[in-house]
């Protein structure tokens, strides 16, 4: 990825650590560790894209079928250097 832009995205907060679950359900199509976004997982399904960045630890693989509300990742500082 290594490209910065806006984007229409929308960001949740939470605390550090927090668990974050699948908005939805479907087929995790991407893991990657970007220098500008951190540790990245997206998730397809039909015509739905979730992208989730600035990860702390993933818990999911390419591949893996997942359900909505099930733990992706957890939360760590966001990782952008100016």
């Amino acid at each position: 990825m290594n490209v910065w832009k806006p984007h229409t995205g929308v960001d949740f907060g939470g605390n550090l650590g927090d668990d974050v679950p699948a908005m939805t359900g479907g087929v995790v199509t991407y893991v990657c560790e970007d220098k500008m976004l951190g540790k990245f997982v997206e998730i397809s399904t039909n015509n739905v894209i979730c992208r989730y960045c600035g990860l702390g630890s993933v818990d999911v693989n390419k591949g893996d079928s997942i359900d909505v509300g099930k733990k992706v990742c957890t939360i760590v500082a966001f990782p952008f250097k100016a």
